[in-house]
């Protein structure tokens, strides 16, 4: 069989062989290649074999990458004064009613932005399975813009269980039963629903400095901190320093000195918000990406929970290459940081503040959020509290009382002492110690707590393990526990 026209199956080379079949022309003869020229055909051969590879990878990694799905748009509500130190429906509240006022009407959908995609990043604490640090993101693919807005921890937010609780946005996910009833909480605050979530363990804040060879960061202030019951110990001096991953855990933790000063949460994300830039900034370079992205790949496995698919990661990781330090922007939610709500330090968000900024710099959809899609408590111009949403979520008593908590904690501690046959020891006061100052009206008309006082703590509610996101290996002591088991 004759594959090609010329004698013999022999293909011929830029024309007829003149010389007679079964001849060989000398090289140089007309139509015959010289060794050179058949080396540069042999190399644009290769070339093109490249090249069709490369256009079936390009094909291949536009089927791979898929964008997330766009959340479903939600129902607004139309929010009603009323009396009694607090506007809406508070006063009448029953257990469980959390959720729009009676008679609210759902807004019509009126559409997507091109190119809008937002989500929820969650990190835990050191020790008690809250999610202190919380993000909302929008990423702009049309515009290559990422925008990030930090919630602070004590965050109000208008939610019940039913029992007396915490409404602090931190303790949303461990009271609530998991990441539903946080991405319920954070898109009732953001007036739209958030597309998707991240929850990430604080070890893959470590594994990913250590990743990069450590982060050289300007640490803004003298760092003087020892606490003895997480077996914590911050001591930096102010300046630019090269920080391992568990000496950067360390500063993005810190916000109070041994002397007394307490430069606060708000402070704090200050902080976090100026190194993720910086981290950012060197995970994107194109040197880490080359040689780190098998690291990234294991450490989002290993401590990442999301419910995005490997598709829609591999489409995220696309976009983010395209962005600049300077595309990257950091928020803080605009709140009252001092607020007080029954003995409890609360952030009571500032409505005006907070629509426009979520109109800004998080809201992916056409139509503007209005202060009525919200479903948050804050305080009005009497400073008397009342929900957005129409109604407090349980009434105002659905608050847990400090006082009365600290009484629950002091008994609790008197009983297992006497159990133990010694002399019982008061547990110390939580984290959420009362404000310095009652904040007007945080108390003025709303009605007494139950009589017998039976105000149910943060640690007897039912909670779901974090699991992996939070295994108790975080402090250095437990770290060591964890080197040595595996050793």
């Amino acid at each position: 069989m004759k594959l090609f026209g010329g004698p013999g199956g022999k293909r011929p080379s830029g024309g007829v062989n003149r010389a007679g079949a079964g001849s060989e022309p000398a090289e140089g003869s007309p139509g015959i290649m010289s060794g050179r020229d058949a080396r540069k055909r042999r190399a644009l051969a290769a070339a093109s074999a490249v090249m069709a590879l490369a256009f079936c990878g390009l094909i291949l990694h536009r089927a791979f990458l898929k964008p997330p799905e766009p959340a479903p748009p939600r129902a607004s509500t139309t929010a009603s004064a009323g009396e009694g130190g607090f506007s809406g429906a508070a006063a009448s509240a029953a257990p469980g009613s959390a959720g729009p006022a009676s008679g609210a009407t759902p807004s019509p959908a009126s559409g997507r932005r091109e190119g809008m995609y937002t989500f929820l990043l969650a990190g835990f604490d050191q020790g008690q399975g809250n999610t202190d640090t919380l993000m909302i993101g929008r990423l702009d693919s049309k515009n290559h813009k990422l925008n990030i807005v930090s919630i602070p921890r004590d965050t109000c937010a208008n939610v019940y269980y039913g029992y007396v609780s915490t409404k602090k946005i931190n303790a949303v996910y461990t009271l609530g039963g998991g990441i539903d009833a946080l991405m319920e909480a954070v898109s009732d605050m953001a007036g739209f629903n958030i597309d998707s979530y991240m929850v990430v363990n604080i070890k893959a804040f470590t594994a990913l400095v250590d990743a990069l060879g450590g982060v050289d960061f300007d640490i803004p202030y003298d760092m003087d901190y020892d606490d003895p019951t997480q077996n914590l110990h911050i001591h930096f001096p102010k300046g630019r320093r090269h920080l391992t991953g568990a000496e950067a855990v360390k500063v993005v933790r810190w916000r109070q000195n041994n002397n007394g000063a307490n430069y606060g949460d708000i402070e704090r994300i200050n902080i976090q918000h100026a190194f993720l830039k910086t981290v950012a900034r060197q995970c994107l370079s194109l040197s880490n990406l080359v040689t780190k992205l098998d690291d990234y790949i294991g450490i989002f496995k290993s401590y990442v929970k999301t419910d995005l698919t490997l598709k829609n990661l591999a489409w995220y990781g696309g976009e983010l290459l395209k962005l600049a330090e300077e595309d990257i922007s950091f928020d803080t939610l605009p709140s009252n940081y001092y607020d007080s709500i029954r003995g409890f330090s609360y952030g009571t968000i500032y409505v005006d503040e907070w629509v426009k900024m979520v109109n800004e710099k998080l809201n992916p959809n056409y139509e503007a959020v209005r202060a009525e899609d919200m479903d948050i408590i804050t305080r009005d111009a009497e400073g008397k509290l009342y929900a957005t949403g129409g109604e407090i979520a349980g009434g105002y008593s659905s608050f847990l009382d400090y006082d009365e908590y600290i009484a629950g904690l002091k008994k609790s501690g008197a009983e297992a002492g006497q159990s133990a046959g010694g002399a019982a020891e008061a547990r110390e006061p939580p984290e959420e110690s009362p404000a310095p100052e009652t904040a007007p009206g945080a108390s003025e008309g709303a009605p007494e707590a139950p009589s017998d006082g039976a105000a149910r703590a943060e640690s007897e509610a039912p909670a779901e393990t974090p699991g992996l996101f939070y295994s108790g290996g975080e402090t250095e002591a437990g770290a060591a526990a964890e080197e040595g088991a595996a050793g």
